[in-house]
């Protein structure tokens, strides 16, 4: 099974990874809010973390400055090889 590791479990972000999850995906979780991560019920500790250990990662991010953030992490983390990334951010 692949796993997906979906970056912003906020307003839109979070019913999405639920989804994802309720149709027998292997989610992993991450946000920089503790209880948003809390609710989810997500363990990761990093964005590098994600980007080693899943083949797909989707962000859900509110503002572009986030999103290079997040992937210049992703981009020095040990990515697995054809990995997929996905943006559904609304920026």
């Amino acid at each position: 099974m692949q796993k997906i590791g979906f970056i912003g479990l906020g307003t839109m972000g979070m019913p999405m990874a639920k989804c994802l999850r309720k149709n027998d995906c292997a989610v992993h979780g991450w946000d920089v809010s503790e209880q948003a991560m809390q609710e989810f019920g997500s363990s990761v500790e990093s964005i590098a973390t994600l980007g080693a250990t899943c083949d797909q990662i989707v962000t859900m991010l509110p503002e572009g400055e986030h999103v290079s953030l997040v992937y210049e992490q992703l981009l020095a983390s040990e990515l697995s090889e054809g990995g997929l990334f996905v943006d559904c951010s609304t920026i």
